[in-house]
């Protein structure tokens, strides 16, 4: 595994969460569920421990967007990248 590779984590892993600010949750403890897809964002040189970030979905724009957790690669599984949400939502209506 590498960098920008993405994985599915086959256990729930606590992490940190990465906001806006700290009045705004970032540093505050956050979890990645089992199944939950991931990306890697470092593999440590000597260990091979691997730093994943986990997007999340369901916050609004004061609040954390991804949590950030280390793993084991006996806790993850290879995975397809997510699909990239549409540039311009459905259901918008045409901009003239």
């Amino acid at each position: 595994m590498k960098a920008g590779d993405y994985v599915r984590t086959k256990v729930a892993l606590a992490g940190t969460a990465q906001g806006p600010s700290k009045e705004h949750g970032d540093g505050g403890p956050c979890e990645i569920p089992a199944g939950g897809v991931c990306e890697v964002f470092d593999v440590e040189r000597l260990t091979g421990w691997l730093t994943l970030h986990y997007a999340l979905e369901t916050s609004g724009p004061r609040e954390p967007y991804r949590c950030e957790a280390i793993a084991f690669r006996g806790q993850v599984e290879p995975a397809a990248r997510p699909p990239l949400p549409p540039i311009i939502p459905k259901g918008t209506p045409d901009v003239a």
